[in-house]
């Protein structure tokens, strides 16, 4: 899940990436604290907490609306001492990103 919400030219929009969160045997994993960061059309940090399918939406700040932006998201890791952040088990069923960076483009 990747977009960029928001109409037209002009105005404001912001960037949204959805994460599934999920164990070693692909059970879903609830209330994991995801942390990522934004670079592009803006910089700085992010973080979502999974549901109980294991789903969090990471969503930017609003930024201007123009032509030929880009909007990077990377994951970070998790805030929760519990869980160990394995990257090199980070995959994505679209294939639009490497599981752990998403390029998104206006």
């Amino acid at each position: 899940d990747d977009e960029m919400g928001g109409s037209g030219n002009g105005g404001k929009i912001q960037g949204q990436v959805g994460i599934w969160v999920h164990d070693e045997n692909h059970r879903p994993a609830p209330n994991v604290i995801v942390r990522a960061a934004w670079s592009g059309a803006i910089t700085g940090t992010t973080r979502c907490t999974s549901d109980e399918q294991g789903y969090c939406k990471m969503e930017s700040r609003p930024f201007d609306n123009e032509q030929g932006i880009t909007l990077t998201m990377t994951v970070k890791g998790y805030d929760n001492p519990g869980f160990l952040f394995d990257k090199k088990q980070n995959h994505e069923k679209d294939g639009d990103s490497d599981g752990t960076t998403i390029r998104i483009q206006r």
